[in-house]
């Protein structure tokens, strides 16, 4: 339970983390 709340915490920091460097490319 805890391992997949963790796993889906880290797929939105990922998730963000993606979206930012697509912002800093441009």
């Amino acid at each position: 339970m805890k391992l997949n709340l963790y796993s889906s915490f880290y797929d939105k920091i990922y998730m963000i983390g993606e979206e930012h460097n697509i912002t800093l490319r441009q």
